[in-house]
């Protein structure tokens, strides 16, 4: 038997599908799938999603500096989605900021404006 999970997304005005977004449905699932694993202890699935959260983390394939493989889903080709994808980065960049200064993230510290 094979399961199979879907989830909803919109593109933005470029064309990039928000990886944000759809990794917050994925969270929000996988969160839901382990809370009865520990009888529906927040704290407790809290933990245990972050135990699997770092382990999967640390099976992303690695450049050869040590940067993580990722990508966006975006439409069009080449040139075309390159400047999408930019421009969604940009447009992007003072949420992104934000989000690691709510985690606590040292985001002064290092650059993380698109290139």
């Amino acid at each position: 038997m094979k399961l199979e999970l879907s989830f909803e997304t919109t593109r933005d005005e470029h064309g990039v599908f928000d990886g944000r977004a759809l990794a917050e449905h994925m969270i929000w699932t996988a969160y839901q799938l382990l809370t009865p694993y520990v009888n529906h202890c927040p704290a407790c699935a809290d933990n245990l999603f972050t135990v699997i959260a770092n382990k999967a983390i640390e099976k992303v394939p690695r450049d050869s500096e040590g940067h993580p493989a990722g990508s966006l889903y975006a439409t069009g080709e080449g040139e075309v989605r390159q400047k999408a994808e930019a421009a969604h980065l940009e447009a992007a960049h003072d949420s992104i900021l934000e989000l690691l200064r709510e985690a606590n993230a040292n985001a002064g510290a290092h650059d993380h404006s698109p290139s």
